[in-house]
């Protein structure tokens, strides 16, 4: 009788996961994969609205730029000397800083105050929500394209920044802080402005309102800081505000809560900060009856409350989208 034999069983082999995709690779993948980015960059740059707000943005920035290098050089028949060097690469630094924050307080509400309240306008919202498009897909594309094109000018200004590296006067922690600053600053009015945009269902009132929180910080806080200056100098000082030192810690700390608001003056602060007290992040000052009073540079506040401000705003932009439209 022949022996019948049995096939041994195959080994099962264990399929290997699936190789993990880097984290940059996913995130190009996610930004290329967003139809809004692609149909708002190809929009924004097929028109010669961009080229022109770039030329112009640049010849005044030149214009100025060499404003500043031939008022210096006029008035020194002297040479250059060390200290005209360094004073020229901070004006010059400054200037441009001012320039771009001004840049993004007008030109960031343009770009995303009608980003969603168009779509609406043009009666093309519906159709996008019956897409398979999320809604943070939606908002993070208008919020991306924005925010690209802003970039692009402040890259584009950067050779003329760079300026202030050749006369000195400038370190590096200053630029870095500088751009950080810069850099949420813009992405917090852009996301005001898709803010606006996501509940306001035409253009110019959402428009009208993404221009109104940018310039009452702007320009509300200087008049406010005005009024606190005028209300402490008016304390008389035989009064028990005055003696104790009371009315002069809390006008001091709303001052610099105020001061930690407002781009401008917040990086002027804390230029002075690193400068007088060589300290980028705390140092204490006589403030009241108390010698030694903490004092945080208004840069780190800032940066604090400017990234929670945009974060919160773009999820509310999100959720707001999401609803169903009554």
């Amino acid at each position: 009788m022949a022996e019948t034999t049995i096939d041994p069983i195959p080994e099962t082999i264990p399929e290997s996961p699936p190789p993990k995709t880097p984290f940059l690779q996913k995130l190009r993948q996610r930004f290329f994969r967003n139809p809004v980015i692609r149909k708002e960059l190809s929009s924004r740059m097929r028109g010669l609205r961009a080229f022109i707000i770039l030329t112009v943005y640049l010849l005044i920035v030149s214009a100025l730029v060499s404003l500043i290098y031939f008022s210096f050089t006029s008035n020194n028949r002297s040479g250059f000397d060390p200290n005209l060097r360094q004073q020229i690469g901070k004006v010059i630094f400054g200037v441009v800083l001012a320039l771009q924050v001004a840049l993004i307080n007008f030109v960031s509400p343009a770009l995303t105050a009608g980003a969603i309240a168009s779509e609406r306008e043009h009666q093309t919202y519906d159709l996008l929500r019956t897409t398979l498009l999320t809604a943070r897909s939606l908002v993070s594309g208008k919020l991306i394209a924005a925010l690209l094109f802003l970039l692009l000018l402040m890259l584009a200004a950067l050779p003329l920044q760079s300026i202030a590296f050749v006369f000195g006067g400038i370190g590096l922690s200053e630029f870095l802080i500088s751009t950080l600053m810069l850099l949420l600053t813009t992405i917090t009015y852009s996301t005001v402005g898709i803010f606006f945009s996501s509940i306001v269902k035409r253009t110019l009132p959402a428009t009208v309102l993404a221009y109104l929180v940018p310039n009452l910080v702007m320009f509300g806080i200087p008049i406010l800081l005005l009024v606190l200056v005028l209300i402490q100098e008016s304390i008389p000082y035989d009064s028990f505000l005055y003696d104790s030192g009371i009315a002069e810690v809390v006008l001091g700390i709303i001052l610099w809560a105020l001061v930690s608001v407002h781009p401008i003056a917040a990086a002027i602060l804390s230029e002075v900060m690193l400068i007088e007290e060589q300290s980028l992040f705390f140092t204490t000052t006589y403030l009241g009856n108390f010698p030694n009073f903490p004092v945080i540079s208004p840069w780190i506040p800032f940066c604090i409350l400017y990234t929670l401000v945009s974060l919160l705003l773009y999820l509310l932009s999100i959720v707001i989208v999401g609803r169903k439209e009554k």
